[in-house]
């Protein structure tokens, strides 16, 4: 906003300039005022380009400000820049006309070359043809991407005379991304920091080594043909030019490759194509690798001239061409069935947990989830998650004490009322809050009494349930320690991970989403990592990378480190939102996760084997009775209990079962101190 109320001033003194010299043309005296007429046209064409320049400065900073408008507002804001420039070249051609004709000698005409005197609006800085809009180079953070990036945004940017340093700062900040970007989001936009920040870009991208080891990389990464077609011939061509393009560029002499580059193309051509080569090179003198590239680009015209109409899509040589048949499922993105959100587990869904006992069993069935695991694909008699913490039943927790209607014939399912109550009433105890439903005035003892009913009414009264409410302790939110670190790859390129710094894994851990991402070479390596209970996952893969702090002022750790690769490591973390509007925290450019107290995916796990390296000795309360903050290696970790924030259930469990399995469930609970039941 200051640099918006500087600009607007600047804007005004130049609208001021402007009306002095419309006054000096309304007041034009020729006997005095004539020897002025050149002076003040130079004056108007500065007061022109600088209207220009802070107007363009003045549309850059809105934009950048006014990121959540809507199409509306948008189209008014840029309705009102286009009147404020109509309005300033009417009153700047009028203002030209009228001191170009009080002047004796008229300015001369462009020449026949286009040149003009300084002053002619045939200036190409004036032009008003409208010429293709020029879009930026953008750059994320890839190693490789950096070479035609810096020598884009050079042309068009860097060395723009018309541009001053504080333009040429919005450029960039714009065409950045990622990592790139977070080189320099420390950086405050100003003229005098652009120098800075450029110069910062240069020093982390401008490595040679690294640049001319991953276009190498990607050389011998080019992949063979399988059979003949233009669109793998293509391929092959091109993999190999870029590369080899970008080496010469940066001043590798790839001359002196030839033979080595001839036999790398050579050992990637199918048999076909090799015939075709062969037939054309039949000399005993080794071939060079331009004749050879020649020679594939001719061919590739062959190719594509003969080709089909209707041929395959781009990398179809990769397949085989025998017919095949195969049934195919096609797996929708999961979303969560009870909100409709992006998936995440039962217990932290929110619309989930305020439902009641009852409600819950019937969206679950709506949905056709099992009533164990709460998930699609199979049902609860197939289920091998486990049980019910409560009563070992096969029901997902969160659904014991649901009304589950039993689809066994009742003289299949249940003996005589008589003898399953026998345990309980030859062991009374007594109900210490006991609870009359207005069905009816059973009580425990009542239950206690053999049944005296003939069967066709103990059938009649078999859908009888009974409630027993459990109380359960409430849990807190806790902050598991998170941060975000910089995880480079062999190539150099680098990208943020969410990490979560766990002193009780053994081994460190990635997710195969960052795997994938980052396009790690995995090497095989087989992995069991279980967790608590008996749930174990598989990794088959082992990848390396470099780890360093998200910022590079932060400290000089780097370390490489060995991921094993699995599917997904935990939940969200932290499990729901916090406040920390009241906490005593450092400024966020040295927390270790910035974010810490807000949901999101955890990316890699560092293990026991480098946990202690990364703490240090400072350590300090966020508040009297919450989390403790432990500064790192990474930067300041937030971990422990988040006062008063209690989170998930009600404070009780409601069990619901048929008279016919009362005496066992009671059995079961009847050592609980506090037991509240009631018949409906």
């Amino acid at each position: 906003m200051a640099d918006l109320r500087a600009l607007g001033k600047s804007e005004r003194r130049v609208l001021n300039t402007l009306e002095g010299l419309e006054n000096f043309a309304r007041r034009y005296d020729p006997s005095q005022d004539e020897p002025q007429i050149a002076v003040r046209l130079e004056s108007l064409e500065a007061i022109c380009k600088e209207f220009y320049a802070i107007r363009q400065r003045i549309e850059l900073l809105t934009d950048e400000t006014a990121d959540d408008e809507d199409d509306k507002d948008v189209r008014l804001r840029e309705k009102a820049n286009l009147a404020a420039l109509t309005e300033f070249e009417e009153r700047y051609f009028r203002l030209k006309a009228s001191l170009t004709s009080k002047r004796a000698t008229p300015l001369p005409t462009a020449t026949a070359s286009g040149i003009g005197q300084p002053g002619d609006r045939s200036d190409s800085s004036f032009s008003k043809v409208k010429l293709p809009e020029i879009r930026l180079p953008s750059f994320g953070g890839r190693i490789m991407e950096w070479v035609p990036f810096r020598d884009s945004f050079c042309s068009l940017i860097h060395e723009n005379k018309q541009l001053n340093d504080m333009d040429r700062f919005s450029y960039l900040k714009s065409a950045l991304s990622g990592e790139a970007l977070q080189e320099i989001e420390s950086v405050e936009l100003s003229a005098a920091n652009y120098s800075v920040a450029w110069k910062a870009l240069e020093s982390r991208y401008e490595n040679k080594k690294l640049i001319v080891k991953a276009h190498l990389d990607a050389l011998f990464a080019v992949e063979g043909m399988k059979r003949e077609s233009y669109d793998g011939l293509s391929n092959l061509i091109s993999g190999f030019e870029k590369n080899l393009q970008m080496l010469q560029k940066i001043g590798e002499d790839t001359a002196a490759w030839s033979t080595v580059l001839a036999y790398m193309v050579y050992s990637r051509l199918d048999p076909a194509t090799l015939r075709q080569w062969e037939t054309h090179h039949n000399s005993k003198d080794v071939p060079t690798y331009q004749n050879m590239i020649a020679f594939l680009r001719s061919h590739c015209a062959v190719l594509q001239s003969v080709a089909p109409v209707s041929s395959k899509p781009s990398g179809s040589d990769y397949r085989s061409s025998k017919p095949s048949v195969c049934h195919t499922t096609v797996k929708p993105s999961r979303k969560c069935p009870f909100c409709g959100d992006s998936w995440h587990p039962a217990f932290v869904c929110g619309k989930f947990q305020r439902l009641q006992i009852a409600e819950r069993l019937e969206v679950v069935s709506k949905a056709r989830l099992c009533r164990n695991c709460l998930s699609l694909g199979h049902w609860a008699r197939y289920c091998d998650k486990g049980t019910c913490r409560h009563c070992q039943q096969k029901h997902h927790t969160l659904l014991h004490g649901a009304p589950i209607r039993s689809s066994v014939p009742q003289s299949q399912s249940n003996p005589p009322t008589q003898t399953r109550q026998q345990p309980l009433s030859s062991q009374p105890r007594p109900n210490p809050r006991p609870q009359t439903s207005n069905a009816s005035n059973t009580t425990p003892s009542n239950s206690q009494r053999p049944s005296t009913q003939s069967p066709a009414t103990n059938t009649a009264t078999s859908t009888t349930q009974t409630h027993i409410a459990l109380p359960v302790t409430p849990t807190h939110n806790i902050l598991l320690s998170t941060a975000l670190a910089r995880v480079q790859d062999r190539h150099g390129n680098t990208m943020l991970a969410r990490a979560l710094l766990d002193s009780c894994s053994q081994h460190c851990l990635m997710t195969k989403e960052f795997s994938s991402r980052m396009h790690f070479h995995a090497s095989p390596s087989l992995l069991s990592v279980q967790g608590i209970g008996s749930s174990i996952s598989t990794s088959t893969k082992l990848v390396s990378a470099v780890v360093r702090p998200r910022l590079e002022d932060m400290s000089a750790f780097s370390q490489e480190m060995h991921f094993n690769v699995l599917p997904r490591l935990t939940v969200s973390l932290p499990t729901a939102s916090c406040s920390i509007s009241e906490w005593n925290l450092p400024e966020a450019a040295f927390l270790a996760d910035p974010r810490f107290h807000e949901p999101g995916p955890v990316d890699i796990i560092i293990g026991a084997e480098y946990y202690m390296d990364l703490l240090r000795s400072e350590r300090h309360k966020a508040t009297e009775d919450g989390p403790t903050l432990q500064n790192t290696e990474f930067g300041w970790i937030v971990s422990g209990k988040i006062p008063d924030h209690p989170v998930g259930g009600s404070p009780s469990l409601t069990f619901v079962c048929s008279t016919n399995d009362l005496q066992d469930q009671l059995t079961k609970f009847w050592d609980l101190e506090t037991c509240q039941s009631h018949s409906t």
